[in-house]
């Protein structure tokens, strides 16, 4: 396993797997070493030769729900929506006491717009285990899209009782305090929460310089950006909030510098938009 992991860093994956090829097949079928393998194939692109393995992992082991997720993730990169969707249903026939199963298969549905079947789906999954955590995640996603704010508060806060960690309803509740207005103390209560989570996280630190921003204290956004940046020097979202801070901060110097970098650094086209604004009125 040593050699795999300087040639995967290194990235000579087919190295790798050419030496994974020259072993006894019963080997390869090991968990670790399989899951190595699989890793490697998705590295480097070969997703036809990936999900064909991933085939052979579930045919060895049908009540392991990883492999059934290595072959989702195959399929859909391969752009193989039914295929996944296949997949997800076959696990589930084999293991339908299984609270993950009934997730899993929301989760694909979520995935691909079919919200009706998620409902249904996760009302399934909560029906086997009462504190579903991930199926009350997709029922909240569900309300969410149907924008009935109030009963996604009322989910999130539901489950940060059972667990105060949980990064997607820490997270939903601070950007639902973002776009609707609300208790940015107790918004940045639950960023900072989120951060003990994944404290190098860019969406979440950004997140906090946000909710810092919208509360009007523009030099502990600056603060937050500038840790960010040390962290993530490389994130276009987290260059592109620190430019808007320092407009605020009346240092436009700095802003401009922040701005272009997000939009080299490939910013997502309506904050590119609006970025390439905010330079026009500098």
């Amino acid at each position: 396993m040593g050699k795999l992991t300087v040639w995967r860093d290194l990235g000579e994956y087919d190295t790798a797997l050419h030496f994974l090829d020259s072993l006894d097949r019963q080997l390869t079928m090991y968990r670790p070493v399989a899951v190595e393998k699989f890793g490697l194939l998705m590295a480097s692109e070969q997703h036809e030769q990936a999900l064909a393995f991933a085939r052979e992992l579930i045919a060895s082991a049908p009540h392991d729900i990883d492999y059934c997720r290595f072959a989702i993730a195959a399929a859909t990169a391969l752009g193989q929506d039914d295929e996944a969707m296949n997949l997800c249903l076959a696990y589930l026939d084999n293991n339908p006491e299984d609270v993950n199963a009934h997730t899993m298969v929301a989760e694909q549905y979520w995935a691909v717009g079919e919200m009706d079947k998620a409902d249904e789906a996760a009302a399934r999954a909560i029906a086997l285990d009462s504190v579903a955590i991930k199926a009350y995640l997709i029922k909240a996603r569900i309300l969410l899209a149907e924008g009935n704010v109030d009963s996604v508060k009322t989910v999130y806060s539901w489950l940060l009782t059972k667990n105060e960690y949980v990064d997607e309803a820490l997270s939903g509740l601070v950007e639902i305090t973002l776009e609707h207005g609300g208790d940015y103390r107790e918004a940045m209560n639950l960023a900072n929460r989120a951060l003990q989570v994944d404290n190098d996280n860019p969406v979440n630190l950004a997140r906090l310089g946000r909710v810092h921003y919208a509360a009007g204290r523009y030099d502990n956004a600056r603060s937050t950006y500038e840790h960010g940046l040390k962290v993530v020097p490389d994130d276009a979202e987290l260059h592109y909030y620190a430019g808007v801070n320092y407009i605020k901060l009346e240092e436009n110097k700095k802003a401009r510098e922040h701005l272009n970098k997000a939009i080299k650094l490939g910013l997502r086209d309506d904050l590119k938009q609006e970025a390439n604004r905010l330079l026009t009125s500098l």
